[in-house]
C-alpha cells in the first residue's frame, strides 16, 4: 500500500461508535465530562489525551487511566465542537511496530453534558463505542460508512491487481487510475445512502462541504444538497453547502478570480484587484497548521527567485484567532503581503478544503494551477516547473 493509501486508511479507520454508563455526574454548563471504561491490558502505558478546538490546536488534557476508568473535561464553546482523543498505549505499540499513531477522527459535541465512552484498548479510539450525544452517533455512523467503503475499495483492488502496487511497476498508473474511479464510485454511494436517510442531520450538510468534492462533481453534491431538510438548508452548515459550490463554480482553472477585500496585519484594507498586472501566488494558510509552516522555507525561496520578476505573494490566513496569526507572521518572518480571512473568501471566491492550500493566477486575473498539500520530500512540483516556463519567456502573457 503506498504512503497516500497508508494514510488515508488510517483516517478513514478512525471510526468512533458511540453509549451510556456513568450518570448523576455534576457538570458545569460550558464543558462537557468524557467517562471512559478501558478494556484490555494497557502494558502500563495509562495515559488519555484529548485534542479540543479548532482543528484539535487547542490546548491538549491528560488523564490516567485508574482501574479501567478515566474522566476528562474539556470546554464547550457554543455550537458544534470538536475533539480528538489518543492513548500513550497506541502511541508506544505503534513505535514497536514501526508505524504512526491511528488518526483518531474528530468527534462532534454540540451541548455540555456528558459521554460515555468504552474503550477497547487495543483497538484504540477506532473500536470504540460512545453514547450520551446524538450528533457524535450520526457523525460516527457516516465514518463507519466510509471506512466500509475504503475496504470495499482495497478488496476490488486486490482482486485486479493482486494487492497495493508501488511506484515504478509497469500497471501503476492504471493501478492508480482505477483506485480514484474505484474510490469515487463507492465512496459516492456513502453520500448517495446517508443524506437521504439522514436530511435534518449535521453530519450530511458537513460532509457536503468537507469531503464531497473529493468523489463527486458539482451537480451531484448541488442534488444532494436538495435532499436536505429546509431547516437544515437553512442553517449555518446548509448555507456553507452553497457557499461552497460557489466556491468551485468561482475557482476552476481559466476562471478570473473575482475581486476581494481583506485586512493586512496593519488593519488596513486590500484589495486583490490592487495586484492586476502581477501574476500571483495566492497561499492559503493558518497558524496551527504545520505542513503549511513547513512550506515556508520552499515559498521564500521561490519569492527569492521571482520576486523582481513581476510576481507577487499573497498569503491569507484562514485563523479564527487574530492574535494567534500575528505571533505567528512575527514568528515566519514572511517578506511579502498578508491577509487575515475573516469573510470566508477562501469557500465563496476559491476552494479551500484544506490548508496548505495555493494558486497561481496571471497577470489578468486568471487560475493558471491550484496545489493542495505540501510534501516536504518532494517540494518542486507543478508550481515550479510552471513558474520556471513563466518566467523562462516560455509562455507570454499580457494583460487586458
Amino acid at each position: 500500500m503506498n504512503t497516500k493509501m497508508k494514510k488515508f486508511s488510517r483516517i478513514l479507520l478512525a471510526v468512533v461508535l458511540v453509549c451510556p454508563f456513568f450518570t448523576n455526574v455534576s457538570y458545569a454548563q460550558d464543558e462537557l465530562i468524557i467517562n471512559g471504561i478501558v478494556t484490555g491490558d494497557t502494558k502500563g502505558f495509562n495515559k488519555v489525551t484529548v485534542l479540543y478546538g479548532e482543528l484539535g490546536s487547542g490546548k491538549p488534557k491528560e488523564t490516567t487511566i485508574v482501574d479501567g476508568k478515566f474522566q476528562i473535561r474539556i470546554p464547550y464553546t457554543g455550537g458544534v465542537n470538536f475533539f480528538s482523543l489518543y492513548t500513550e498505549y497506541e502511541s508506544e505499540m505503534a513505535k514497536l511496530g514501526g508505524g504512526g499513531v491511528q488518526a483518531s477522527a474528530g468527534v462532534p459535541y454540540d451541548h455540555a453534558g456528558e459521554m460515555n465512552l468504552e474503550l477497547p484498548i487495543a483497538q484504540g479510539i477506532s473500536g470504540a463505542k460512545i453514547t450520551g450525544m446524538p450528533i457524535a452517533t450520526e457523525w460516527q455512523e457516516f465514518h463507519g460508512m466510509f471506512a466500509k467503503a475504503h475496504h470495499k475499495t482495497q478488496r476490488e483492488l486486490k482482486i485486479k491487481y493482486g494487492g497495493s502496487l508501488e511506484m515504478g511497476d509497469e500497471n501503476y498508473e492504471a493501478y492508480q487510475r482505477d483506485a480514484r474511479a474505484i474510490m469515487n464510485k463507492n465512496f459516492k454511494g456513502v453520500f448517495e445512502d446517508f443524506i437521504p436517510a439522514h436530511p435534518d442531520s449535521y453530519t450530511s450538510a458537513n460532509a457536503l462541504v468537507s469531503f464531497a468534492s473529493n468523489f463527486m462533481e458539482p451537480e451531484d453534491i448541488k442534488r444532494l444538497y436538495g435532499k436536505l431538510s429546509k431547516a437544515r438548508q437553512e442553517s449555518e452548515e446548509g448555507k456553507a453547502v452553497l457557499t461552497f459550490l460557489q466556491g468551485i463554480e468561482n475557482s476552476g482553472i481559466g476562471k478570473t478570480v473575482q475581486n476581494f477585500t481583506l485586512n493586512t496585519p496593519s488593519g488596513t484594507e486590500l484589495g486583490f484587484n490592487k495586484l492586476k498586472g502581477k501574476y500571483v501566488l495566492i497561499d492559503f494558510w493558518a497558524s496551527w497548521c504545520a505542513p503549511c509552516k513547513a512550506s515556508f522555507p520552499h515559498i521564500k525561496e521561490i519569492y527569492s527567485k521571482y520576486k523582481d520578476k513581476n510576481f507577487e505573494i499573497l498569503s491569507i490566513s484562514i485563523d479564527k484567532d487574530k492574535n494567534a496569526w500575528l505571533e505567528e507572521l512575527k514568528k515566519q518572518q514572511l517578506p511579502w503581503l498578508h491577509m487575515l480571512d475573516t469573510k470566508g473568501v477562501n469557500k465563496s471566491h476559491f476552494l479551500v478544503d484544506g490548508v496548505p492550500t495555493t494558486y497561481l493566477v496571471d497577470p489578468n486575473g486568471k487560475i493558471l494551477l491550484k496545489e493542495k498539500g505540501f510534501d516536504p520530500s518532494n517540494p518542486n512540483g507543478p508550481l515550479d516547473e510552471l513558474l520556471a516556463k513563466l518566467f523562462a519567456g516560455k509562455v507570454m502573457m499580457k494583460t487586458n
